[in-house]
């Protein structure tokens, strides 16, 4: 009897002990699977990654041709919110159309432009002009009928309304002054001593200065520029090229002298991604500086796979070096192999070479133009 009952205990460890190592086995298995997956996940192979997605820009669809002067940094005169139209007449028998800077409003007689102040008292009358608009800050064009293919007559007003009939206006861009000066430049944070150099600004004919309102205006150096020399649609009366701390900027007046400061040109972009194709210009230098940055980081592939022939392929286009000495040109097609082209060799034998990127090198940069170039296009 004795026997049997250690016999039963016995039977019951052995019992205890297999079901322990089967439940051990299972757990064992079960984490083994996970890091499988872990790993085959970490680790997938060369033939199965996958490339970042990209699209082609929409911004390039409103680019109807590419244009140096696209981003503007300031304006000193913008006519749409000087001049407004009247959405309540103010008064009872006259027809008002428009206001000029909150002082002269603009009323029709038949086919005739007058001018009204804020009385309502008439101090130009609607028998002569066909329109009165502003050309500046107090400063109007009388314009007659086109028929009649007579010049424009010109007007002051002051701030009561009054208006006193212009000479003979004429512009000119002789009369627009760069003036040489001399600033004081801070210490630096070695304890230099504090330094001057020479910037140079624009002063108009009534003797007020260039300026954004804040430290645009001083400029490291100042040069005129040909119309026929800016690939664009606007038309100014004078166009220049401005330097400031490694920026470049074009002042721009019209010809009222008015002025303009756009961001220049650094760089162009030609991009093709499935059947669209678009170009741009690169107008911002911080801009410039980081895409220059992302091509310097690529690094070569060493793969020996051949170049696809396929015609049809994506491929990026970048031109550098818009205002150095040394221009070249970098196409890099979506299978990653490249072709650097160097259009000003400075007297020294033209110079270009082929390289194999890394596929991701070409996403990047269609991703950089999509999330990036994209911003200095936005409306």
């Amino acid at each position: 009897m004795l026997y049997k009952k250690k016999l039963t205990a016995l039977l019951c460890v052995c019992v205890l002990v297999m079901c322990t190592a089967a439940c051990a086995k299972e757990n064992t298995a079960s984490s083994a699977a996970q890091i499988t997956t872990t790993a085959a996940d970490s680790k997938p192979s060369a033939g199965k990654v996958e490339l970042k997605s990209y699209r082609f820009p929409e911004f390039f669809n409103d680019i109807k041709s590419p244009d140096m002067l696209a981003n503007p940094v300031f304006s000193s005169f913008d006519i749409n919110s000087y001049v407004t139209e009247v959405e309540e007449q103010p008064f009872e028998d006259y027809e008002c159309t428009s206001l000029i800077g909150d002082t002269l409003y603009v009323y029709k007689s038949d086919r005739f432009a007058g001018l009204l102040n804020k009385n309502g008292d008439v101090v130009l009358a609607a028998d002569t002009y066909a329109s009165v608009t502003a050309g500046s800050a107090g400063f109007l064009v009388l314009s007659r009928d086109k028929e009649l293919n007579s010049p424009d007559d010109h007007a002051y007003f002051d701030e009561a309304g009054n208006i006193t009939m212009a000479d003979k206006y004429e512009f000119s861009a002789e009369s627009i002054y760069i003036r040489e000066k001399e600033v004081t430049v801070p210490a630096g944070s070695g304890g230099a001593n504090e330094n001057s150099k020479t910037v140079y600004e624009f002063v108009l004919p009534d003797g007020s200065i260039v300026s954004d309102g804040s430290n645009l205006g001083e400029f490291d150096s100042i040069e005129p520029v040909d119309m026929g020399d800016i690939d664009t649609t606007k038309v100014f009366g004078a166009y220049y090229k401005a330097f400031k701390d490694g920026f470049n900027y074009f002042v721009c007046f019209d010809k009222y002298y008015n002025f303009t400061i756009f961001n220049g040109t650094y760089g162009y972009i030609r991009l093709k991604v499935g059947d669209d194709y678009g170009e741009c210009y690169i107008l911002d230098g911080k801009d410039y500086t980081e895409l220059n940055r992302m091509l310097e980081s690529f690094g070569d592939s060493s793969s020996a796979k051949a170049p696809d022939s396929d015609q049809g392929m994506d491929f990026i286009q970048i031109e550098l070096g818009y205002n150095s000495a040394d221009r070249k040109q970098i196409t890099i097609s979506a299978d990653g192999y490249c072709l650097t082209d160097f259009l000003t060799a400075n007297e020294q034998p033209m110079n270009k070479y082929f390289s194999r990127l890394d596929k991701e090198s070409f996403v990047s940069l269609v991703l950089w133009v999509d999330q990036v170039l994209a911003m200095e296009y936005a409306k």
